[in-house]
């Protein structure tokens, strides 16, 4: 072997070490490129069907049915229904559209249609879609195939892939929108711009097969925003859940979680023979504090209520409020009894507390209690009803007391 074979044995080796690191350091950078992307894209997936579903809550298909030409675009009643949706598209700036679909005769039509900036509030007519606008799209298009039957199922239909419109990397949700009797109405549909995850990514992808070091360090900028745009995502989520679920005025739940959240718990019940009770509370005189005091100190009575109800809970209680000044309180793991004795508590606290107006006058204020215990032969309407009758009863009476639902009656157990 030659000096000259001899001397090329360490380049060739340095060479080849070289390679194989670098080699090895890109093929490690694109497998964590690809895994992060479709992480990514699975996050962005889960929370784009959550955004969807929330949205669909604030559809009312009645509604709906009442905008049937292009010019309603331009009417008031467009505008009012339409406003929910814009609210929750301007808590999430990356959202590009959120619109509502309706079928007629297996043909799709637009009905409302939320877009960025100037077209938010339907001024800016050249960059939004009219009702009845007629979508247009091919059933057997691989984007379209299984979107309508997953829907007519019942289903979310979430798509799999960004795909590209207009210059925009977009994915899209779809959720079913059903009629009163059950039969498919209509799609809400939330489309997401993802160019600027796009573009990271791809920036990351070209620079990590030049630099690995610098690849390595994009790569944490790029989880870096990925982890905020995620956390972003779930903190809009969470918004939109309390917004969707709790009173905004007291901080209660609403009647609509107190409903599906008191299923679940006389299914618990019934599993567990534990006992369950429940309190429905009624401001005494509420119409005349308005009246002598004020809405705005209505409003604090209502809050100040429900905070004093949540100092006196557990933590596994709830608080919801029911309609106007009327509130429920479901108490898990508790008899009539129970129930009783925290209604003298919340009594007996409230007596000892002064209000002050936004004038500055200084007052009291009682409230009326029903109590029921539930029974697992009773169903959930049946078993509220019967804490509205002792409500009534309590009110009836005299107000300022607690009256017990039992033995098939209502039975007063305490008057202050």
């Amino acid at each position: 072997m030659s000096e000259a074979e001899n001397q090329q044995k360490p380049v060739l080796a340095g060479i080849a070490a070289g390679t194989t690191v670098f080699v090895v350091a890109c093929l490690t950078t694109w497998l964590l490129y690809t895994l992060n992307a479709n992480l990514q894209l699975q996050l962005l997936r889960g929370e784009l069907a959550n955004i969807a579903r929330i949205a669909a809550l604030e559809v009312d298909v009645e509604d709906h049915k009442k905008l049937t030409r292009a010019e309603d675009t331009n009417n008031s009643h467009y505008r009012k229904i339409i406003e929910p949706l814009v609210e929750i598209h301007n808590a999430v700036p990356d959202i590009l559209y959120i619109y509502t679909m309706r079928e007629i005769d297996g043909r799709i039509y637009y009905i409302l249609d939320t877009v960025n900036d100037d077209g938010l509030l339907r001024n800016n007519r050249s960059e939004v879609t009219s009702v009845m606008e007629e979508y247009e799209f091919n059933p057997h298009d691989e984007l379209f195939i299984n979107w309508l039957p997953t829907l007519h199922a019942g289903e979310i239909d979430v798509d799999e892939e960004f795909y590209l419109d207009d210059g925009d990397y977009i994915i899209g949700a779809s959720v079913p929108i059903f009629d009163s009797d059950g039969s498919f109405f209509g799609i809400l549909g939330v489309d997401f711009n993802v160019n600027l995850l796009e573009e990271n990514l791809q920036f990351f992808l070209k620079v990590a097969f030049a630099v690995v070091l610098l690849s390595f360090i994009l790569a944490l900028i790029i989880g870096l925003r990925v982890y905020l745009i995620s956390a972003n995502l779930k903190k809009t989520h969470a918004k939109l859940y309390r917004q969707a679920h709790t009173d905004f005025l007291t901080g209660a739940y609403n009647r609509r979680h107190f409903l599906a959240h008191v299923a679940s718990e006389t299914t618990r019940s019934k599993r567990h023979k534990h006992p369950l009770s429940l309190l429905l509370i009624d401001i005494d005189h509420f119409k005349k504090v308005n009246d002598t005091y004020g809405h705005l100190t209505g409003d604090e009575v209502l809050a100040f209520l429900v905070s004093t109800v949540k100092e006196t809970m557990r933590g596994n209680d709830m608080i919801a409020r029911f309609g106007g000044e009327e509130f429920i309180i479901l108490l898990p793991d508790t008899t009539k009894e129970g129930a009783i004795r925290f209604s003298d508590r919340l009594q007996n606290r409230l007596s000892l507390l002064e209000m002050k107006s936004v004038g500055g006058e200084r007052f009291f204020f009682t409230i009326s209690i029903g109590i029921s215990e539930y029974k697992a032969e009773v169903d959930i309407n049946d078993w509220i009803n019967q804490a509205d009758s002792a409500l009534y009863n309590a009110k009836q009476s005299g107000r300022n007391k607690s009256v017990c639902y039992q033995n098939n009656k209502p039975v007063s157990i305490r008057l202050v």
